[in-house]
Protein backbone atom coordinates (compact mmCIF):
# COMPACT_ATOMS: atom_id res chain seq x y z
CA UNK A 1 0.00 0.00 0.00
CA UNK A 2 2.77 2.77 0.93
CA UNK A 3 4.69 1.81 -2.18
CA UNK A 4 2.06 2.39 -4.49
CA UNK A 5 1.40 5.87 -3.34
CA UNK A 6 4.95 6.64 -3.83
CA UNK A 7 5.14 7.00 -7.58
CA UNK A 8 1.12 9.14 -7.37
CA UNK A 9 2.78 11.89 -4.35
CA UNK A 10 5.89 12.53 -6.46
CA UNK A 11 3.63 12.87 -9.70
CA UNK A 12 1.16 15.17 -7.81
CA UNK A 13 4.53 17.32 -6.68
CA UNK A 14 5.61 17.21 -10.18
CA UNK A 15 2.52 18.84 -11.39
CA UNK A 16 1.93 21.27 -9.04
CA UNK A 17 5.67 22.67 -8.91
CA UNK A 18 5.42 22.87 -13.21
CA UNK A 19 1.95 24.46 -12.79
CA UNK A 20 3.50 27.03 -10.22
CA UNK A 21 6.77 27.71 -12.65
CA UNK A 22 3.75 28.07 -15.67
CA UNK A 23 1.84 30.94 -13.67
CA UNK A 24 4.99 32.42 -12.57
CA UNK A 25 5.85 33.01 -16.33
CA UNK A 26 2.79 33.92 -17.58
CA UNK A 27 2.55 36.51 -15.07
CA UNK A 28 5.99 38.29 -15.97
CA UNK A 29 4.86 38.16 -20.05
CA UNK A 30 1.64 40.68 -19.03
CA UNK A 31 4.00 43.31 -17.19
CA UNK A 32 5.23 45.44 -20.64
CA UNK A 33 7.16 48.30 -19.61
CA UNK A 34 6.30 51.92 -20.77
CA UNK A 35 8.76 53.26 -23.30
CA UNK A 36 10.36 56.32 -21.71
CA UNK A 37 8.48 60.00 -23.51
CA UNK A 38 10.64 61.62 -26.01
CA UNK A 39 11.65 65.19 -24.40
CA UNK A 40 10.19 67.72 -26.40
CA UNK A 41 12.40 70.27 -28.14
CA UNK A 42 13.94 73.61 -27.73
CA UNK A 43 14.26 76.69 -29.68
CA UNK A 44 17.66 77.30 -31.42
CA UNK A 45 19.37 80.22 -30.77
CA UNK A 46 19.57 82.65 -33.75
CA UNK A 47 23.64 83.39 -35.45
CA UNK A 48 24.41 84.41 -38.58
CA UNK A 49 23.19 86.55 -40.69
CA UNK A 50 22.34 89.16 -38.21
CA UNK A 51 19.22 90.97 -37.07
CA UNK A 52 18.14 94.20 -38.95
CA UNK A 53 21.30 94.43 -40.77
CA UNK A 54 22.96 94.16 -44.72
CA UNK A 55 24.50 91.09 -45.23
CA UNK A 56 27.97 91.86 -46.92
CA UNK A 57 28.53 87.87 -46.88
CA UNK A 58 28.21 85.43 -48.89
CA UNK A 59 29.53 84.38 -52.09
CA UNK A 60 28.33 85.98 -55.05
CA UNK A 61 26.91 83.88 -57.54
CA UNK A 62 26.45 86.76 -60.31
CA UNK A 63 24.87 90.41 -60.04
CA UNK A 64 21.72 89.07 -59.17
CA UNK A 65 22.30 86.10 -57.00
CA UNK A 66 24.47 85.29 -53.62
CA UNK A 67 24.72 82.30 -51.80
CA UNK A 68 24.52 83.15 -48.10
CA UNK A 69 25.12 80.57 -45.04
CA UNK A 70 22.72 80.66 -42.25
CA UNK A 71 24.05 79.66 -38.72
CA UNK A 72 22.46 78.84 -35.58
CA UNK A 73 23.52 76.82 -32.23
CA UNK A 74 22.03 73.81 -31.32
CA UNK A 75 19.14 73.14 -29.80
CA UNK A 76 18.42 70.56 -27.17
CA UNK A 77 16.35 67.49 -27.29
CA UNK A 78 16.76 67.86 -31.35
CA UNK A 79 17.77 65.94 -33.90
CA UNK A 80 17.03 67.94 -37.00
CA UNK A 81 15.57 71.53 -37.96
CA UNK A 82 13.95 73.27 -40.84
CA UNK A 83 15.06 76.58 -42.11
CA UNK A 84 12.54 78.99 -42.95
CA UNK A 85 13.31 82.08 -45.22
CA UNK A 86 10.43 84.67 -46.65
CA UNK A 87 11.61 87.47 -48.71
CA UNK A 88 9.48 90.07 -47.80
CA UNK A 89 8.98 92.05 -51.10
CA UNK A 90 6.93 88.91 -52.36
CA UNK A 91 6.28 87.74 -48.91
CA UNK A 92 7.27 83.60 -50.52
CA UNK A 93 8.69 81.48 -48.09
CA UNK A 94 10.93 78.45 -48.67
CA UNK A 95 11.77 75.57 -46.05
CA UNK A 96 14.98 73.85 -46.14
CA UNK A 97 15.27 70.98 -43.75
CA UNK A 98 18.82 70.53 -42.03
CA UNK A 99 20.65 67.77 -40.10
CA UNK A 100 23.09 70.28 -39.33
CA UNK A 101 23.41 73.53 -37.71
CA UNK A 102 24.03 75.47 -40.64
CA UNK A 103 22.85 75.61 -44.48
CA UNK A 104 23.67 77.40 -47.83
CA UNK A 105 20.81 78.97 -49.67
CA UNK A 106 21.11 81.03 -53.11
CA UNK A 107 19.16 84.25 -52.48
CA UNK A 108 18.09 87.22 -54.93
CA UNK A 109 20.53 90.21 -53.76
CA UNK A 110 19.19 93.73 -52.94
CA UNK A 111 16.01 91.95 -51.28
CA UNK A 112 14.80 92.30 -47.58
CA UNK A 113 14.41 88.64 -45.36
CA UNK A 114 12.70 86.89 -43.24
CA UNK A 115 14.12 83.62 -41.50
CA UNK A 116 13.74 81.78 -38.39
CA UNK A 117 14.26 77.88 -37.59
CA UNK A 118 12.16 75.09 -36.28
CA UNK A 119 13.15 72.32 -34.27
CA UNK A 120 12.08 69.11 -34.88
CA UNK A 121 12.73 65.09 -32.85
CA UNK A 122 12.17 61.81 -34.03
CA UNK A 123 9.09 60.55 -31.65
CA UNK A 124 8.02 63.75 -30.47
CA UNK A 125 4.53 65.40 -32.05
CA UNK A 126 5.96 69.01 -30.27
CA UNK A 127 8.40 71.43 -32.54
CA UNK A 128 9.94 74.80 -30.87
CA UNK A 129 10.33 77.50 -33.28
CA UNK A 130 13.31 80.56 -32.78
CA UNK A 131 13.20 84.17 -32.24
CA UNK A 132 13.10 85.54 -36.55
CA UNK A 133 15.45 87.78 -37.95
CA UNK A 134 15.56 90.30 -41.15
CA UNK A 135 18.14 90.92 -42.75
CA UNK A 136 18.76 92.67 -46.31
CA UNK A 137 20.99 90.88 -48.67
CA UNK A 138 23.80 93.62 -50.07
CA UNK A 139 22.80 94.71 -53.84
CA UNK A 140 25.20 95.66 -56.83
CA UNK A 141 25.00 99.49 -56.43
CA UNK A 142 23.26 100.06 -53.62
CA UNK A 143 23.88 102.76 -51.21
CA UNK A 144 20.83 103.32 -49.33
CA UNK A 145 18.23 100.10 -48.97
CA UNK A 146 14.71 100.58 -48.43
CA UNK A 147 12.67 100.43 -45.28
CA UNK A 148 12.22 96.85 -43.88
CA UNK A 149 7.88 96.05 -44.61
CA UNK A 150 6.02 97.42 -41.36
CA UNK A 151 5.32 94.18 -39.28
CA UNK A 152 1.53 94.24 -38.49
CA UNK A 153 0.78 93.51 -34.98
CA UNK A 154 -2.95 95.16 -34.35
CA UNK A 155 -5.69 94.08 -35.06
CA UNK A 156 -4.74 90.13 -35.85
CA UNK A 157 -5.23 89.15 -39.06
CA UNK A 158 -8.94 87.81 -38.83
CA UNK A 159 -10.25 89.41 -34.91
CA UNK A 160 -13.04 90.88 -34.69
CA UNK A 161 -13.26 94.58 -32.88
CA UNK A 162 -15.01 97.67 -31.97
CA UNK A 163 -16.38 99.44 -34.92
CA UNK A 164 -16.02 102.74 -33.03
CA UNK A 165 -12.33 103.23 -32.42
CA UNK A 166 -9.96 100.68 -33.83
CA UNK A 167 -6.02 101.19 -33.13
CA UNK A 168 -3.31 99.96 -35.33
CA UNK A 169 -0.33 99.56 -34.13
CA UNK A 170 3.10 98.15 -36.28
CA UNK A 171 6.93 97.54 -36.29
CA UNK A 172 8.88 99.38 -38.48
CA UNK A 173 12.52 99.11 -39.00
CA UNK A 174 15.29 100.09 -41.57
CA UNK A 175 19.02 99.37 -42.21
CA UNK A 176 20.07 102.82 -42.10
CA UNK A 177 18.88 103.67 -38.86
CA UNK A 178 16.52 107.24 -40.03
CA UNK A 179 13.36 108.65 -39.56
CA UNK A 180 10.28 106.64 -41.39
CA UNK A 181 7.36 107.68 -42.05
CA UNK A 182 4.29 105.65 -42.37
CA UNK A 183 1.04 105.74 -44.16
CA UNK A 184 -2.34 103.73 -43.29
CA UNK A 185 -4.43 101.77 -46.21
CA UNK A 186 -7.17 100.81 -44.75
CA UNK A 187 -10.43 99.74 -47.11
CA UNK A 188 -13.37 97.06 -47.55
CA UNK A 189 -11.74 95.38 -51.01
CA UNK A 190 -7.60 94.73 -50.70
CA UNK A 191 -5.98 97.12 -47.67
CA UNK A 192 -4.27 98.74 -50.69
CA UNK A 193 -6.52 101.15 -52.70
CA UNK A 194 -7.52 103.89 -50.29
CA UNK A 195 -5.05 105.89 -47.88
CA UNK A 196 -6.50 106.69 -44.45
CA UNK A 197 -3.60 108.58 -43.59
CA UNK A 198 -0.09 109.89 -44.21
CA UNK A 199 2.86 111.57 -42.55
CA UNK A 200 2.70 109.00 -39.41
CA UNK A 201 5.96 109.18 -37.07
CA UNK A 202 4.61 107.10 -34.58
CA UNK A 203 3.65 103.30 -35.03
CA UNK A 204 0.21 103.64 -34.21
CA UNK A 205 -3.06 105.16 -35.10
CA UNK A 206 -6.37 104.92 -33.84
CA UNK A 207 -9.27 105.25 -36.61
CA UNK A 208 -12.83 105.90 -34.96
CA UNK A 209 -16.59 106.05 -37.34
CA UNK A 210 -16.09 102.60 -38.71
CA UNK A 211 -18.87 100.55 -39.79
CA UNK A 212 -20.18 97.64 -37.82
CA UNK A 213 -20.49 93.99 -39.19
CA UNK A 214 -17.80 94.79 -41.81
CA UNK A 215 -14.84 93.56 -42.94
CA UNK A 216 -11.39 95.54 -43.55
CA UNK A 217 -8.21 95.22 -45.07
CA UNK A 218 -5.36 97.48 -44.29
CA UNK A 219 -1.72 97.62 -44.53
CA UNK A 220 1.11 100.16 -43.97
CA UNK A 221 3.68 102.14 -46.32
CA UNK A 222 6.76 102.78 -45.10
CA UNK A 223 8.87 105.60 -46.21
CA UNK A 224 12.39 106.85 -45.27
CA UNK A 225 13.98 110.28 -45.91
CA UNK A 226 15.42 109.34 -49.38
CA UNK A 227 12.22 108.52 -50.35
CA UNK A 228 12.83 104.70 -50.79
CA UNK A 229 9.15 102.81 -49.95
CA UNK A 230 8.20 99.55 -48.40
CA UNK A 231 4.63 98.29 -48.15
CA UNK A 232 3.83 95.64 -45.86
CA UNK A 233 1.74 92.41 -46.77
CA UNK A 234 -2.34 93.15 -46.01
CA UNK A 235 -4.51 91.85 -42.92
CA UNK A 236 -8.03 91.70 -42.55
CA UNK A 237 -10.21 91.96 -39.67
CA UNK A 238 -14.26 92.78 -38.80
CA UNK A 239 -15.85 95.40 -37.01
CA UNK A 240 -19.09 94.21 -34.52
Amino acid sequence: MIRSMIPSIFRNTLLAAMGGLLLSCGGESGDTPEPEPVPDPLPAALSLPADNEVCYDGNIISSSMSEVTFSWNPSENTDRYQLEVTNLNTNISTVYPSTGTQIAVSLERGVPYLWWVTSLATGSQNSATSASRRFYLAGEGISNYAPFPAELTGPSSGSTVAANAVTFTWKGSDVDSQELVYALYLDTTDGKTQQEASGITAQTYEVTGLQAGTVYYWSIKTTDPQGNTSRSPGRIFKTQ
